[in-house]
């Protein structure tokens, strides 16, 4: 059986993505890179990974109203959630703290990856349930 951790914050509309992809990767330990190869159609987005976790910055499209940058970080393992949250990086370790899936089989941890994240110093960042 799987598990799989998936967190979502976004950041207020007035960072810029590249810069937000910089601060992200230093502070989080895992570079980010431009996305170019077309797998998010028009969404600029910036990806990067740590063994099996996996991180996903996306930008706003040119039209879209609203600004803001959003941050998926995804885990999908074969361990179960307590060694999981052993096998990755101590940082990102927090985070992953075993909260019980939800019908989806999905872990949120959207709530600690903001709260981690305000701590380092991003004020702007916010859970996305």
């Amino acid at each position: 059986m799987m598990t799989h951790f998936l967190g979502t914050v976004e950041f207020d509309g007035h960072r810029s993505l590249p810069d937000l992809a910089v601060d992200l990767s230093r502070v989080c330990g895992i570079p980010l890179t431009k996305e170019d190869s077309g797998r998010f159609d028009e969404v600029p987005a910036y990806v990067g990974s740590v063994g099996e976790v996996q991180l996903t910055l996306f930008g706003p499209v040119e039209d879209q109203e609203e600004r803001e940058c959003v941050l998926e970080v995804s885990y999908r393992t074969s361990f179960p959630a307590r060694q999981a949250q052993a096998a990755t990086t101590a940082l990102l370790q927090s985070i992953f703290n075993g909260a019980e899936a939800d019908s989806t089989g999905h872990i949120d941890c959207s709530a600690q990856l903001s709260s981690l994240l305000v701590a380092r110093g991003f004020r702007d960042c916010k859970p996305v349930h």
